[in-house]
């Protein structure tokens, strides 16, 4: 019989052996649930963001060379720049999935109401803009020239910028309260977490 099973036997129970408590730099990086929070949401935003740069030196100058600079943008180019950004970051999220051993759907693209709150912040999107518009226009700090665009030119012109801000709503939801707000939470608390990237 070895001492364990002569311990049970006696009647004594084992304790479990907790883990030593962790000590210097690792304390520092490493909490309960892995990476601290902080140092997770870092290390997220530092990989967008190289993933940005390495994007901008290796195929930028392609899409630059397109571009007139003297020109306003179309919707083209807006739209480009604007699914560019948001794979990007859905590179960033999921290289962070599988540092974390968890699925993207958990960083804010899952939930039983998707698609009621997709539209219901289309509507809100749609409201706050028009406030905007309407307030500038009413201050004189925005003008409209008569633009001699009509009938179902308009339409078509109109919906192409709707689905570039439908990629700018992605990107800047996916940014601000996907993978950084839920890793946030997870270190500060909901409410900080979705102020904190808000101010």
């Amino acid at each position: 019989m070895d001492e364990l099973t002569q311990e049970n036997a006696a009647g004594l129970t084992s304790q479990p052996v907790e883990p030593a408590p962790k000590h210097g730099a690792r304390r520092i990086f490493v909490g309960e649930n892995g990476l601290r929070a902080g140092w997770s949401a870092l290390l997220f935003l530092a990989m967008f963001i190289a993933l940005e740069a390495l994007f901008a030196l290796t195929l930028g100058h392609f899409f630059r060379s397109r571009m007139n600079p003297k020109a306003p943008m179309g919707p083209g180019i807006g739209l480009l720049q604007e699914v560019i950004q948001f794979l990007l970051l859905l590179v960033a999220t999921a290289i962070m999935a599988v540092i974390e051993k968890s699925k993207i759907a958990v960083y804010g693209y899952s939930g039983s109401a998707r698609l009621s709150r997709f539209f219901y912040g289309l509507l809100w999107g749609f409201a706050a803009i028009s406030v905007l518009v309407g307030a500038l226009w009413k201050a004189h700090l925005l003008a409209f020239d008569g633009s001699p665009l009509g009938g179902l030119l308009a339409w078509k012109y109109a919906a192409a910028w709707a689905l570039v801000f439908l990629f700018v709503g992605l990107f800047e939801e996916s940014l601000l309260r996907g993978y950084l707000q839920y890793t946030l939470a997870r270190g500060i608390g909901f409410w900080w977490a979705a102020l904190l990237p808000s101010a």
